[in-house]
């Protein structure tokens, strides 16, 4: 029996992608801010919010990383990413290794590991909107004067959410969109696992993207 908390019923963080941009010998999570890794920082605004469950999805250089988790967060669940590529895919191991103890029900909030700055009382405000409005999903957005490269926030004409478009699929008027993605989310457990079984990698990259 997992121990009831105040917090999330859980935080993913995204710790598994190379970090190739960086042209670093060792993992971009790794690179330390301010006498802290980056993931511990991640680690640190996780934990801040109390959640129920702590795992994190790990791939590129997994042993080292793994080792460097382990030191941090003992009790943090190290979930393995297989082959296949994307957020969505990393999300969906996480889900399935979570369910496996035992069945996630209420709010799971998904991060990343390079995020430093990232505050818990950021998080806990993404959460407590989550909830006080009985969302499906909510995601944390910004506005960026350059959004180059980024998601893009797709709204109705009611101001809702209607979808999010990466960048390399997003069409010449979706570009124009300065509203965009930070990657962090609040799910509603029982939603995301329904819908993580129909994302596909139909798209540009051969990912399976959270997004979908």
């Amino acid at each position: 029996m997992i121990p009831e908390t105040t917090g999330p019923a859980a935080v993913i963080v995204l710790a598994a992608g190379a970090g190739t941009r960086m042209k670093s010998r060792i993992p971009k999570i790794l690179h330390e801010i301010g006498g802290r890794s980056m993931v511990g920082h991640a680690l640190l605004a996780a934990r801040s919010i109390n959640p129920g469950r702590l795992a994190l999805v790990v791939r590129h250089e997994r042993d080292l990383v793994a080792r460097h988790l382990n030191g941090l967060d003992p009790e943090a669940l190290i979930v393995d990413q297989d082959d296949v590529p994307g957020t969505g895919r990393a999300v969906e191991v996480a889900v399935h290794a979570l369910d496996a103890q035992e069945k996630l029900a209420g709010t799971v909030v998904v991060t990343y590991g390079d995020v430093p700055l990232l505050t818990g009382s950021l998080l806990a405000d993404l959460v407590a909107t989550h909830e006080r409005e009985s969302n499906a999903v909510t995601v944390l957005t910004a506005l960026l004067d350059d959004a180059t490269g980024y998601g893009r926030i797709l709204r109705g004409d009611d101001g809702s959410v209607t979808g999010i478009r990466e960048h390399k699929d997003a069409t010449e008027a979706e570009r124009l969109i300065h509203e965009v993605n930070s990657g962090i989310y609040a799910f509603d457990a029982e939603i995301l696992r329904d819908a993580l079984v129909h994302i596909t990698t139909d798209n540009s990259q051969g990912e399976k993207y959270l997004t979908d």
